[in-house]
Formats: C-alpha cells, sequence, structure tokens
C-alpha cells in the first residue's frame, strides 16, 4: 500500500530535492516489509505525493566457507603377498590393481530469512540455492578410476573413491530498502520521482555442502605377514 504525503507546514517546492531520476533498480514491495518509515518531506501544499518502498537485492556472496572433509565411498583392495615369498627381500617386479569407483552424497539446503521479507522469497531462496556447486543437485554421485599402477610384491593396500567437501557452507544475499517519492498531483515545479531515505537492510542466508571434484584417495598401507 503506498503511503500518501500530504504535509503542508511549509511552503518550499522539492524542484532542486526531487530533481535526480529513478535509477528504476530494485522491486517495489509492501510497506510492511521496509524496515522503516519514509522520512518527512517540506514541500508545497499544492504538490501531493506518494512513497513508495523498493528492495534491491545483491548477489549471492559467500559468508562462510565450511570445514574441508573428505568422505569416503566404495573401496578398492590391493593386496600382493604371495605365497613362499621372501617378503624381506620382495621378487622384483610391479603390479597393477586399479579399479573405477563410486561414491553418492547426499545434502539439504537450510534457509535463514529475515522474518521481515514478504514478496519474493522463492526468487531469493534459489539464487542462495544455485550459488553451492553441481547446480544445487541435491543428490550426486561420481566415478573416479584409480588405485596403484605400479604397486610392488609383498604389500596390501586400500583406496576409496572420494570428493572434496567443504561442510556447512553458508551464502549470503543483502536486501537494501530505499524509499521513493512519486508526485501524484500538483504544478510542473513540484518535481518528483525521486529518491527518498534508506532504510536498515535485511540478509537472507543459505546452509549447505560444497561439493568439489571426485578422486580416489589412498587409504591405508601395510605389509605382508
Amino acid at each position: 500500500m503506498r503511503r500518501v504525503a500530504k504535509l503542508a507546514f511549509v511552503f518550499l517546492t522539492l524542484s532542486c530535492v526531487l530533481s535526480a531520476p529513478a535509477l528504476g533498480n530494485g522491486m517495489p514491495v509492501p510497506d510492511a516489509e521496509c524496515p522503516c518509515n519514509p522520512g518527512k518531506i517540506i514541500h508545497d501544499p499544492a504538490c501531493q505525493y506518494v512513497f513508495q518502498c523498493r528492495r534491491l537485492d545483491s548477489a549471492p556472496y559467500l559468508l562462510s566457507p565450511g570445514e574441508k572433509t573428505e568422505p569416503l565411498g566404495e573401496r578398492l583392495g590391493c593386496d600382493t603377498c604371495c605365497q613362499n615369498c621372501d617378503c624381506a627381500n620382495p621378487p622384483a617386479g610391479t603390479h597393477v590393481c586399479t579399479a573405477t569407483l563410486s561414491i553418492t552424497l547426499t545434502r539439504t539446503f537450510t534457509f535463514t530469512m529475515d522474518a521481515g521479507i514478504q514478496v519474493g522469497i522463492p526468487v531469493i531462496q534459489a539464487s542462495l540455492r544455485n550459488s553451492f556447486s553441481h547446480a544445487a543437485a541435491v543428490s550426486y554421485a561420481w566415478s573416479v578410476t584409480g588405485g596403484a599402477s605400479a604397486m610392488p610384491s609383498c604389500e596390501k593396500r586400500e583406496y576409496a573413491a572420494s570428493v572434496s567437501v567443504m561442510k556447512d557452507t553458508v551464502y549470503a544475499m543483502d536486501h537494501q530498502y530505499q524509499w521513493f517519492i512519486d508526485l501524484v498531483s500538483g504544478p510542473q515545479f513540484c518535481g518528483g520521482d525521486a529518491k527518498h531515505n534508506f532504510c536498515p537492510p535485511r540478509v537472507s542466508q543459505c546452509r549447505s555442502d560444497n561439493w568439489g571434484s571426485g578422486f580416489v584417495k589412498f587409504v591405508s598401507a601395510q605389509a605382508c605377514p
């Protein structure tokens, strides 16, 4: 709902105050969403204005990178132990032990929205969610190939599929508010369509895991008994 200014306590034109054109950015929002009231204006009694609150959403930005983890998926065991071998003096030569391994991860997106935001919430949430890797998927599977390409005799090794994950990453978005003034009626000298006072911003956040690349991770190695 637009607020109408009918102040008539001082005779003063707004031709100088309201001469700047509106930027045209931001979206109109309900008055109740604005974190502050419009400031009073001094104007000629013949001029009648309305106030309109607009919100400009920033681009999402990284608020907290989270903590790096490397979860493990499918595993590969490589065993070059051999019977009747003297592992104190292993046989010459190497062995190949590789495989394609898979790992599947899931995640959820948790939003912290300022309670005062009333419109455009799905767009805000989509923008924040799309800041995460892999097109905001809630589930993703990686297939990675690796292992030992030149493994000596008399060893046991284990490899696993893994993914570099930043756990509990947080992206945020700022919402800037400003009241605009539009002339409803009055002489030409009244001016109109100008920016007015700013309000404190609101902030929205989204928390989830940010997935990196999949790879084969060396897990352990031990000598043969």
